[in-house]
């Protein structure tokens, strides 16, 4: 038997279990009946029923509730449901012209909540036919086009987060939302219509009842919605390009070209610089600990077959000691002389095995470029943030985009790390979108393939769903067109997982009446 016939039975015996007992609310949101495809006809009789949760099943079809006409609370939080018609006891809308010619939700009238949130929907014509809704949850669907709505003015909680609403004006009469707002108003993080900076900030509003009388303000005085944004795919950087290394997100080391495999000054300059890390290693000692953390890093990176070594970390390491021997002290106390020398030893011969390497070339041309422009510090603390996220995150992120992550932290070169935190998270937003549209870097085909059959697997998953906001900030600083394209993309394959990070659309459970 398979699972979805192990659900049906399952659900067949709650129904028969309402039906004896007279139940009123019917909850198949558990274990048993998360691979139930199909509502048994059975639960058509259950007519005294009330509230009906069917959150995280796969049931899609609604035609067996249209003679549920005592309903008062129907949850379909991450179904694969993609629309209500059906609802009306219409099977197939094929030949409708419009949602004119449907027959409204008569039998359904009593129906005061209905949570689509995180669901396949997208248009929601069929909901204006229910008067009496007080609560409606679209958070995490498709919607974009809220004109349905206008004549549920005794709606008290509308859940929009991260939907695809662009223009709220279809609200200005829904004036229940400000004076009577109930467990949330009216939410709308996260949508293309905070792309205007106004709604943005409105959105944020803590209080329900601020909130909302906040965008009424707004829409009385004619605000327009912003232009249209369409989806720009990002394009990845070559810098630091981000694989996928045993299920976690990684980075691409910089080995050496071809042509410095062939060189045998670097291939001697690799020996003498393991010697003299070292020996600065050895001489920081505990005097100097920071120092001598700096050069056993340096060691460990230097510790590979010269094929193997990534040039771009090793300058910066190299780059991070030349800071130091600049500054000549720790913690206010001078070097000593053998000290300053084998510092000086170290970076005098680092840049002849990393100078002219592509990457390492490449990145000093722009940190050239980038201390002659501006970025905006608002910017520059979101990739701050997500720096930290992925170093606190050992289960979704690699060793190595770990640690460099932890480089740019302490480089004190600001505009090197800025041009180096930009690539990096640039590609990062690339591969967890190229993720979800199915794409893979070439060089971890066969791994990516296998992380988009299981969505990304749950270590990805999670950091992409706690870091949701912020990975849509971050995304944010490449243009409002890669933001849509992050969010269109991924948030499909994020609908069915809770996240906290927005402000939960989902009302706490009740308690069954």
């Amino acid at each position: 038997m398979s699972a979805a016939e192990v659900a049906y039975k399952a659900a067949e015996a709650a129904i028969a279990e309402a039906k004896r007992t007279g139940a009123d609310a019917l909850d198949l949101n558990a274990e048993a009946f998360r691979a139930l495809e199909a509502l048994p006809p059975g639960i058509g009789a259950l007519d005294k029923l009330r509230t009906l949760i069917l959150d995280k099943t796969q049931v899609s079809d609604l035609a067996p509730l249209a003679k549920l006409t005592a309903l008062e609370r129907l949850s379909l939080v991450d179904t694969p449901v993609r629309d209500v018609a059906s609802l009306s006891g219409v099977m197939d809308v094929d030949g409708v012209e419009s949602f004119d010619d449907i027959p409204s939700l008569e039998g359904l009238q009593n129906l005061r909540e209905l949570e689509l949130n995180g669901t396949q929907i997208s248009d929601i014509s069929p909901i204006g036919y229910l008067k009496g809704l007080k609560f409606l949850s679209l958070g995490k669907t498709q919607v974009s086009d809220l004109a349905p709505l206008q004549e549920l003015t005794g709606l008290r909680n509308l859940s929009l987060d991260r939907t695809q609403v662009l223009d709220l004006r279809p609200l200005a009469g829904l004036r229940k939302l400000a004076d009577e707002p109930e467990e949330g108003g009216l939410s709308f993080r996260s949508i293309p219509a905070t792309a205007d900076p106004k709604i943005a900030e409105i959105a944020e509003i803590g209080d329900d009842a601020a909130r909302a009388k906040a965008l009424f303000d707004l829409l009385d005085a004619g605000w327009e919605p912003p232009v249209a944004v369409e989806p720009v795919p990002l394009d990845p950087d070559p810098l630091l390009r981000s694989i996928l290394i045993d299920g976690k997100l990684e980075i691409e080391v910089d080995p050496p070209t071809e042509e410095e495999r062939r060189d045998r000054v670097k291939a001697v300059l690799h020996d003498r610089l393991k010697d003299k890390a070292r020996d600065l290693s050895v001489l920081a000692g505990n005097r100097f600990p920071r120092l001598a953390n700096r050069a056993r890093a340096l060691m460990l990176l230097l510790d590979r077959p010269f094929d193997e070594l990534d040039l771009l970390s090793l300058h910066l390491e190299i780059e991070d000691l030349e800071e130091r021997r600049a500054t000549g002290a720790e913690d206010g106390e001078p070097y000593t002389d053998d000290v300053r020398l084998a510092v000086a030893d170290v970076t005098r011969a680092g840049p002849g095995l990393t100078v002219g390497h592509p990457s390492v070339d490449e990145m000093l041309k722009r940190r050239r470029m980038a201390r002659e422009n501006v970025v905006a510090a608002e910017d520059d603390a979101k990739h701050q943030r997500l720096s930290q996220a992925v170093i606190d995150d050992a289960e979704a992120n690699g060793p190595n985009s770990r640690a460099m992550e932890e480089t740019l932290t302490r480089i004190v070169d600001d505009a090197v790390a800025r041009v180096l935190r930009d690539a990096k998270h640039r590609n990062l937003i690339w591969t967890i979108t190229a993720l979800a549209a199915g794409a893979t870097w070439s060089v971890a085909s066969d791994v990516a393939a296998n992380l988009i059959a299981g969505a990304y697997g749950p270590e990805i998953t999670a950091f992409v769903t706690t870091n949701w906001a912020l990975l849509s900030d971050v995304a944010a600083t490449y243009g409002q067109g890669v933001l849509l394209w992050f969010q269109q993309t991924v948030g499909p394959l994020m609908a069915g997982i809770d996240t906290t990070v927005i402000r939960p659309v989902e009302r706490p459970k009740r308690e069954k009446r």
